[in-house]
């Protein structure tokens, strides 16, 4: 949900950002990999962040260690990615995971899934007891994350900003009203329960 505009970049940097240490994945089945994002993705990040400034944010941010920036490829290149907070967001103490994004002619095939995983993997590498994330009350996309492990924790308003990379300056703020999910990363669910009335029936891949 968080909103971060950036500016575009004219350099092409293959060092990984915000690498855990497992690093690669790679699904066989499906032909996706999930890697380390890196700077030289940044075209195709502003396909999936919505814009070159929101890619150069989460860039930045997964470069300063704040993130950790993944990406799924397949033989085509990048077709989807996500990235994973590490503080400062909604559900502390927990990381917490954001800006999930699947080509649509990619979705369905395992790509939102491992990238998921991965983010998870990361999560549980850095010692996190589960990981968090929102999601707009009526978006199908509820679902589909409760179809993986995620619980409801409690409705949230959730405030958005946009900043400016350079000067680190608000440009706009609002607010928007989400649900907050939780999965346990250790296998109990007692970190997990949550009012999971009215579960949404989702969709079969996340966007």
């Amino acid at each position: 949900m968080t909103d971060h505009d950036g500016h575009d970049a004219t350099r092409h940097d293959t060092t990984a950002l915000g690498t855990s240490g497992r690093g690669t994945t790679d699904d066989r089945a499906t032909g996706v990999r999930v890697r380390p994002g890196r700077a030289d993705d940044l075209s195709a990040l502003a396909r999936f962040a919505g814009s070159p400034d929101r890619a150069r944010w989460r860039v930045d941010e997964a470069r300063d260690g704040r993130e950790t920036l993944l990406v799924a490829e397949d033989a085509s290149g990048p077709v989807g990615t996500v990235s994973v907070r590490w503080d400062n967001d909604c559900d502390p103490p927990h990381p917490w995971i954001y800006g999930l994004h699947v080509d649509a002619g990619h979705r369905g095939r395992g790509a939102g899934e491992g990238l998921v995983h991965a983010a998870e993997d990361a999560a549980r590498d850095r010692g996190a007891a589960a990981l968090s994330l929102d999601a707009d009350r009526d978006d199908p996309v509820v679902g589909w994350y409760e179809r993986r492990g995620y619980r409801r924790v409690r409705p949230h308003e959730h405030r958005w900003t946009s900043v400016d990379p350079r000067t680190r300056q608000v440009t706009a703020s609002g607010t928007a009203a989400t649900w907050v999910l939780r999965r346990s990363l250790d296998g109990h669910d007692a970190d997990t329960r949550a009012r999971t009335t009215d579960a949404g029936s989702g969709t079969g891949e996340a966007s």
